[in-house]
């Protein structure tokens, strides 16, 4: 008996060393909870991360005095996480990359009775396709509005039937059941990491790739329009600084009026433009002011933009004219 008892001692002295080792190799030490992990899903796991995670089930006190000699920042407090039966992980990736990628691994299943709800659980809105029936007061004890659409039983609206971490009754699970949802995850669940000093909840692991992108998105526009703003050159925003004193310089230059290679057409179109409206106004104040050539050449510019602007006119008119008949027509239905 004593023989047996001091093979048991060496086997958890063994046990304790090996997780010393480990910890002291490993950046990352995660903790998860087997949510009725099969052994073919575990050894699935395993194998797609071979190489890269190592897998440890342990005993929690066994952990607690490895981790109480390794001289890593913060271990004693992230001991304090350790709750229930846990398994061990231990990896250089990142911690998020391996949540994403364990939950993305797990498998749905039917709920039962007494069992916790992993998120909330939601019954669609639609027909259920069960005559009317029995399961009318069902849906009702477990708080489903129904009623019966065109023979059938018609669920009214999306309804949460239970919260995350709450219980499932035995009568949620049966109804659930019947409409074949199955709202359970079998796999490995993180619910606390460690990374080089850094310890990090479940709800810090629980990250949205889609939002995450949308924020990144938003805070790339955000820095590039600030340093445009204070016009700040980086290698992403100098194309567009450039391009922008260029407008500026050339908008500077055109309301100085000074004449360049880029700036003269624009500066002759101005000067044309201006001489004209002067020369108008001075033949309306006296005709004979202005030399006979230059007069004809004012007119006859009169003339084409007149020409020009008479169809845009008729156009216009035509237009409020259709506008009119459709008031007086729509007024007959009415």
């Amino acid at each position: 008996m004593a023989a047996e008892s001091k093979q048991i001692s060496q086997i958890k002295l063994e046990e304790v060393q090996l997780l010393k080792e480990l910890l002291d190799q490993h950046d990352v030490i995660c903790l998860a909870k087997m949510n009725k992990l099969g052994a073919h899903q575990l050894q699935s796991i395993r194998k797609k991360l071979a190489g890269k995670i190592i897998i440890r089930m342990t005993k929690n006190r066994l952990f607690k005095i490895a981790a109480s000699k390794s001289n890593k920042k913060n271990i004693k407090e992230f001991m304090e996480r350790i709750e229930g039966s846990t398994s061990y992980i231990f990896t250089k990736m990142n911690p998020f990359k391996l949540k994403l990628f364990l939950d993305d691994n797990k498998v749905k299943a039917p709920a039962k009775g007494g069992d916790k709800a992993p998120k909330d659980i939601m019954v669609p809105e639609g027909s259920t396709g069960f005559p009317p029936g029995p399961m009318i007061s069902e849906f009702k004890e477990v708080g489903i509005d129904s009623m019966v659409k065109r023979g059938s039983i018609y669920i009214k609206r999306d309804t949460v039937v239970a919260k995350k971490g709450e219980e499932v009754s035995r009568m949620l699970a049966l109804v659930l059941s019947r409409l074949n949802i199955s709202p359970m995850e079998i796999g490995l669940n993180l619910y606390a990491a460690y990374d080089k000093g850094v310890i990090l909840e479940e709800s810090d692991l629980d990250i949205s790739l889609k939002s995450t992108l949308i924020q990144l998105k938003n805070a790339i526009w955000n820095a590039l329009s600030l340093s445009l703003e204070v016009g700040y050159p980086t290698e992403e925003n100098i194309q567009l600084l450039i391009q922008k004193a260029v407008m500026n310089a050339k908008g500077l230059s055109l309301s100085a009026g000074l004449v360049t290679k880029d700036t003269i057409s624009e500066i002759l179109v101005k000067a044309k433009a201006n001489a004209l409206a002067l020369s108008n106004m001075i033949l309306k104040v006296n005709p004979d002011a202005l030399p006979p050539d230059f007069k004809q050449s004012v007119e006859k510019i009169g003339i084409s933009e007149t020409k020009m602007a008479e169809p845009e006119k008729k156009e216009k008119e035509k237009e409020e004219e259709d506008k009119s008949k459709d008031i007086g027509l729509g007024g007959l239905f009415d």
